[in-house]
């Protein structure tokens, strides 16, 4: 198998987008520890398999040049992680109530770490709807180049 694939336009900007996506996400993490957020143990099941392994094993899948195969998967597993994580996101901290809601977090006791959180779960979600239009955009052009 051949990394060549990093000359790609599109192959590129999901690696990068996962790389962002990994170090907000860390950032997040460590919002969450400042803010006293604790989540579940079925969330943060969810938070590594889906948030972590998911997109790093999507990136990694893009960068092979060949078989095509290999990187269509990517591409379909770099679209449905950043989608999960956005909605993830965006129904924890923004849908349902509780520690983990940004309006919650920003009735606590720290500005700052409330700030924090919340910046970072804003962050999160510009990433992951970018990541999620890349992982479409990829998937598109990865149906065009199959053999």
């Amino acid at each position: 198998m051949e990394l060549l694939a990093w000359k790609t336009p599109i192959v590129r900007y999901g690696i990068l987008v996962v790389l962002a996506h990994l170090i907000v996400n860390g950032l997040h993490g460590i919002a969450h520890q400042h803010a006293e957020v604790v989540i579940s143990d079925l969330q943060f099941a969810y938070v590594l398999l889906v948030i972590f392994v998911a997109p790093i094993a999507a990136a990694v899948m893009l960068s092979f040049n060949r078989p095509k195969k290999i990187q269509q998967v990517g591409a379909w597993l770099l679209f449905a992680s950043m989608l999960g994580s956005l909605l993830f996101g965006l129904i924890y901290h923004v849908v349902l109530p509780g520690s983990d809601n940004i309006f919650t977090v920003m009735q606590g006791p720290s500005l700052n770490n409330a700030i924090f959180f919340t910046l970072t779960a804003i962050l999160l979600a510009i990433i992951d709807g970018l990541g999620s239009w890349i992982g479409a955009i990829a998937i598109r052009r990865m149906a065009k180049i199959a053999p």
